[in-house]
């Protein structure tokens, strides 16, 4: 079986030769060590699996920093193994983070992180996969609401895979850009945001056949709610030949 690559960011050297020591012996893992940040800039690499990281690293970058620009460079999970635990601190590292670990913990506690963290990482990575390879379009949107009725009443593109761009003729650059602003004068969007706002209220998977009069080229739409109540995704697939075979 191939060991796991992990990188190991701490600039204390009793700890991280202890650490490294242990998990080698006792998890059959392969252990890098940096004191730094800016040395593991410069060690982590395609092969790296996975980052423990300390949050204190002595007077050049720390853990925040350092995992900020190594997720720049290379898409992996970072597990930080440090005993700053404030809010302030939880706040900063919670959107990338795939765990935290205090130094004290028993060390099968932290290899319980690492299986999580790798499992987690790998299904994530599928689905990825699953979402920019599609040969449907496929984009991830956020549902926009007045403040006063809770109407919706625009939709923020979020994310969307090659195949969406390809049939509406889009780029990313229209990700953080609504609906409304990238389609100005299109007389299908009001429908669609209605449309849009049924799928929301109801929590329900639903599907609209439409007509582009740009384009003259007809989509089977299908729209479901997304765990975050705000957002949703739509399946996109260009019908026209079976429409025009149909007359």
């Amino acid at each position: 079986m191939i060991k796991k690559q992990i990188l190991l960011v701490e600039d204390e050297v009793i700890i991280a030769f202890s650490l490294k020591s242990r998990l080698e012996k006792e998890y059959n893992y392969n252990v890098t060590i940096c004191d730094s940040g800016e040395k593991a800039l410069d060690k982590v690499n395609i092969y790296t699996d996975l980052v423990l990281m300390d949050i204190s690293l002595g007077s050049g970058m720390d853990g925040i920093e350092t995992s900020k620009k190594i997720l720049e460079i290379v898409k992996l999970p970072i597990i930080f193994v440090s005993n700053r635990m404030d809010n302030e601190t939880m706040s900063k590292i919670e959107s990338f983070s795939y765990g935290y670990v205090n130094k004290n913990s028993d060390l099968i506690i932290l290899n319980s992180a690492i299986k999580i963290a790798l499992k987690l990482f790998d299904s994530m990575q599928k689905t990825d996969d699953v979402f920019n390879y599609s040969i449907n379009g496929i984009c991830i949107f956020k549902a926009i609401y007045d403040n006063v009725g809770g109407k919706v009443i625009d939709c923020e593109y979020l994310k969307l895979n090659k195949a969406y761009e390809n049939l509406f003729n889009l780029t990313q650059d229209v990700v953080g850009k609504t609906i409304k602003e990238t389609r100005e004068g299109e007389s299908q969007i009001l429908d669609f945001i209605s449309f849009v706002e049924n799928v929301l209220y109801t929590q329900k998977a639903k599907s609209i056949e439409c007509k582009l009069e740009r384009n003259e080229q007809w989509y089977n739409l299908l729209c479901f709610p997304t765990r975050n109540h705000s957002q949703f995704a739509v399946i996109a697939e260009n019908i026209t030949e079976r429409k025009l075979s149909l007359i």
